[in-house]
């Protein structure tokens, strides 16, 4: 293993976990406080989604509410929720729209939102409600994936994949 590199401490670009616990404990014990409470400390945000209304064949409305949580300990800069779903999807959900709990940007032709910086244990939820304009039975399901500036240390939770069936109408 090669000797700790001082100047991979001071260029954030290139600084993992690992290497940032190294920083750590190589700065002399007179070193400037700042310089130690500067580091990125890691953060677990995670994303589940479930469908809260459903079509029915008097009404052709599907929500699905989609919760964005930071599980700490660190702090998440940057957020962003985006939808993943094929044109075939897309083309099944008629006058889609997106709606926040909180301060988020969405956008509704994309289905994404800018939702900003997570403190730990916030929880930011997001809803995707639209119009089902088939009138076949049908199965519409999206996959909702997170990402952040922070480093995630638990990242097999930055993707969930809900669906619902839409009966005949």
């Amino acid at each position: 293993m090669s000797p700790l590199n001082p100047d991979n401490c001071r260029r954030p670009s290139v600084r993992t976990a690992a290497l940032t616990i190294l920083c750590l404990l190589a700065l002399p014990a007179h070193a400037n406080e700042s310089a130690r409470t500067s580091t990125t400390q890691a953060t677990n945000l995670a994303v589940d989604a479930i469908v809260t209304s459903e079509p029915r064949k008097d009404a052709s409305v599907i929500t699905f509410t989609v919760r964005v949580i930071n599980k700490g300990p660190g702090f998440a800069k940057g957020v962003l929720l985006e939808t993943i779903a094929d044109s075939n999807v897309l083309a099944k959900l008629a006058g889609r729209r997106m709606q926040s709990t909180s301060s988020a940007r969405c956008h509704d032709e994309i289905l994404a939102c800018e939702i900003g910086d997570l403190a730990a244990d916030d929880v930011v939820t997001v809803q995707i409600v639209s119009k089902v304009a088939s009138t076949e039975a049908t199965t519409v399901g999206l996959e909702f994936r997170i990402a952040s500036q922070a480093i995630d240390s638990v990242p097999f939770d930055n993707r969930y994949y809900s669906s619902v069936f839409v009966a005949e109408r």
